[in-house]
Parts: structure tokens; sequence; C-alpha cells
């Protein structure tokens, strides 16, 4: 629960100061073996966050599957073309969903 926590205070920090994440959530401090940054995508921050809410709250988990308009938007081929533009920066190593 705690590692699944910290990947998403990144995500919370971007969201909150409406900052792009079309682009993934870079994970701040985390670098992979070969000294690439470590980005999740957005689908992937939405799948940690509802597993999170799960673990804490069943019923809290079931209300929020109702609102599924992030689905519509993440399924948008414009989002595509951003993750497929982050994967391609050979700085950059981009896990999760897309």
């Amino acid at each position: 629960m705690y590692a699944l926590t910290q990947r998403l205070v990144g995500a919370r920090n971007r969201v909150f100061h409406c900052e792009p994440v079309v682009f993934g959530f870079p994970l701040p401090g985390q670098l992979t073996a070969t000294g690439k940054q470590r980005r999740v995508t957005p689908r992937q921050a939405l799948s940690d966050f509802r597993l999170l809410i799960t673990m804490m709250s069943p019923d809290v988990a079931a209300w929020l599957a109702t609102w599924d308009r992030i689905d519509s938007l993440l399924a948008d081929p414009l989002v595509g073309l951003a993750l497929d533009y982050m994967a391609s920066r050979s700085r950059i190593d981009l896990e999760g969903e897309r």
C-alpha cells in the first residue's frame, strides 16, 4: 500500500497544480537502473488510484466505479499520440497501461 501511495503522490501533485497529465506522470526522484526518468501513463495512475481506494474502502470503490468519464477521455486517440511521443524519448521510461 505504501509503494502504491508513493507512486500516486506525483500524480496528485500534477493534477492539483493543473499541470498537463496527458504525457504521463513523472515519478520524482525515481530513475531506472539505466538512469532514465520513470514516468507512468495516466491510465496506470488511474488504475493505481482505483486499486488503492479498493484496498481502503470497497464501498467507496464501488461508488467511484460509476464515474467513468475519465476512461472515455483517456481513450481519445490524441492521448495515444502524446504517450507514443513520450515513449520515444530516449531519457524516459514510460510504464503502464496505455
